[in-house]
């Protein structure tokens, strides 16, 4: 059985996830969010989207609702109100999710050729990663192939302001409760 986080629970979309949810044997609904303050955070998502009770109250925390995930995972979020993007990996580092500045635009996906489309992207190959990738047959995190991107490593979680000068990469363990790791900036890469 997979479980399933939905964010954005209370608005149309997610509203509607909820209700498929409720009838789809093979899935199970484990968190629901809604952003701080909206006023479903503490109702229950199944009486948010008219199915029911389903025992999954909607919560504006992040990290709870991150903990309760399990699989294969990577995604943003923007935090309108702090400004702040958050990457998150999945435990095991099944989904990549790579980050990094071309020119002076920070840019992230889950695949490199996505990034690769960006105009001012800098395809230059960092040579220490072409050694590890001779030697172990793949490139690992928190590197790429290119000397400018860098890829999240698993279990982990990156915040950013919204002046991007600074990105800072964190660690998150089983209560997804976050410890300082290292700073990148746009002039490492160089």
């Amino acid at each position: 059985m997979a479980e399933v986080v939905v964010a954005g629970a209370a608005g149309r979309m997610g509203s509607r996830l909820v209700a498929l949810l409720k009838d789809e044997p093979e899935l199970r609904l484990v968190a629901a969010l809604e952003a701080p303050g909206h006023a479903a955070v503490g109702r229950d998502a199944g009486e948010s989207a008219g199915v029911g009770r389903l025992s999954v109250p909607i919560t504006d925390d992040v990290e709870a609702a991150i903990g309760k995930a399990v699989g294969m995972f990577a995604f943003a979020l923007w935090d309108r109100e702090e400004r702040v993007l958050s990457l998150v990996r999945d435990r095991f580092g099944e989904k990549p999710l790579y980050y990094g500045w071309a020119g002076k635009d920070f840019i992230f996906g889950s695949e490199l050729k996505s990034l690769r489309l960006h105009p001012a992207f800098d395809g230059t190959i960092d040579r220490q990663a072409l050694g590890l990738y001779a030697a172990r047959a793949y490139v690992p995190a928190p590197r790429s192939i290119y000397r400018s991107i860098f890829k999240l490593e698993p279990d982990n979680g990156a915040q950013a302001s919204d002046n991007l000068a600074r990105l800072r990469a964190e660690m998150y363990v089983e209560q997804m409760t976050f410890t300082q790791g290292p700073v990148v900036t746009p002039n490492d890469t160089a």
